[in-house]
């Protein structure tokens, strides 16, 4: 897990799972995470959880009521039990199905038409942004708008791809990319 994701304690989830889903934890099922820290648990009324523990910010609300959206209209990704919740000091803490099985994705011969199919309904059943709470402040990562220098957004976590050499035409890509992007007037 990234030093960036923050420590779970087991006595505060099992408070925060008693408040928000109603019933503690009986087994955890897994750790994981990288910017936020995953939690599945199996709680003591038998449901199978994930509970992702992150920095506060308020776009988590809106990404909570995107994804719940997603899943009403049936877009398979799991269903939200909670909005996003305080979770001690600065951090909120949400929860979801656990979801597990599914298809082996495909090769990377058939792998494109797949996720952009994917993305394409995923796009089609979204809700508009502006028929949600702010998107606001945008993650690193996805900061093609950024104000700061270089080409490549400044991450969070990890390499500040500006530092790092690459093949050109990627850079090339994300010049020409950028330049369309102001010349449409940043949107």
């Amino acid at each position: 897990m990234s030093s960036r994701a923050p420590v779970v304690d087991p006595a505060r989830l099992a408070r925060w799972c008693t408040e928000h889903l109603g019933s503690p934890p009986a087994a955890e099922l897994f750790r994981s995470g990288h910017l936020s820290a995953v939690v599945g648990l199996r709680l003591a009324d038998g449901r199978e959880v994930v509970v992702k523990v992150r920095p506060g910010s308020p776009r988590i609300a809106a990404c909570v009521e995107v994804q719940r959206r997603l899943f009403q209209a049936g877009y398979p990704c799991p269903e939200p039990l909670t909005g996003a919740a305080p979770f001690g000091g600065a951090d909120v803490a949400t929860a979801e199905a656990c979801v597990t099985g599914g298809a082996t994705l495909p090769g990377a011969d058939q792998a494109a038409p797949a996720f952009a199919a994917a993305f394409a309904r995923l796009i089609r059943l979204a809700p508009r942004p502006a028929e949600v709470s702010t998107l606001d402040p945008v993650p690193s990562w996805a900061d093609w708008n950024h104000a700061g220098d270089g080409l490549w957004p400044c991450p969070e976590d990890s390499v500040n791809l500006n530092a790092v050499a690459g093949p050109d035409w990627i850079d090339e890509a994300g010049r020409r990319a950028w330049e369309r992007r102001c010349a449409a007037g940043g949107a």
